[in-house]
């Protein structure tokens, strides 16, 4: 008998691309299933989850132009890390994607200096949000 490999092969491992978007729909799921924690030790662990993905999805998305997941999507986890940094200010960091607009632009475009800051609408979806801002 002749040695082929194991009889059951192991399930592939899933790219960094399919494990990012299954932790933003496993951030999605808990979202809708639990909504924002009201404890501050699960606060700080779910603040700290949504940071690293929504820093991971902002730098396919402007700084290498390959969003993985719809806006409405990213702008959901964003809407929960403010919930969440609102409720607990404490746990607001200054790397915090909160704290910043987007993220590094890509080497590929030119550089330019604005005379006025850019001010960003934040999450505005409608004319009410767009006076409020």
């Amino acid at each position: 008998m002749s040695d082929s490999g194991p009889l059951f092969a192991a399930p592939a491992q899933p790219n960094p691309e399919q494990a990012l978007v299954a932790r933003t729909h496993t951030l999605l799921g808990r979202l809708e299933a639990e909504g924002a924690p009201q404890h501050k030790a699960e606060a700080a662990t779910w603040a700290a989850q949504l940071r690293d993905v929504i820093r991971a999805h902002g730098r396919r998305y402007y700084a290498h132009d390959q969003p993985l997941i719809p806006d409405s999507e990213y702008d959901r986890l964003y809407g929960a890390l403010v919930a969440v940094e609102t409720a607990f200010p404490e746990l607001a960091t200054p790397d915090s994607p909160t704290q910043r607009v987007g993220s590094a632009p890509s080497d590929g475009f030119q550089k330019h200096t604005h005379p006025t800051p850019l001010l960003s609408l934040g999450n505005a979806f409608n004319l009410d949000d767009v006076r409020a801002w």
